[in-house]
């Protein structure tokens, strides 16, 4: 593992980053994501936490996404 990382969703749901080579693996309550792009991983682990709100368009998760991603890449 190359690092790891701790943030919470905007609807307050924790969040676990790890960087392991070229890969991203994203915790999000009882699911997980692998991907190349961190958005990519970020987004997958909230769509497979099916109580997550963002099945329910309450924020802009994209745009969460994104944000932490390149707050997150810049310090990587």
């Amino acid at each position: 593992m190359d690092g790891e990382w701790h943030s919470s969703t905007p609807d307050g749901r924790d969040v676990v980053i790890q960087r392991r080579g070229r890969e991203w693996l994203v915790w999000c309550g009882g699911w997980h994501a692998l991907s190349l792009n961190l958005d990519v991983a970020l987004m997958g682990a909230m769509r497979g936490d099916s109580g997550s709100a963002a099945h329910r368009d309450e924020a802009d998760y994209p745009a969460w996404a994104r944000a932490l991603a390149d707050k997150i890449e810049s310090a990587a």
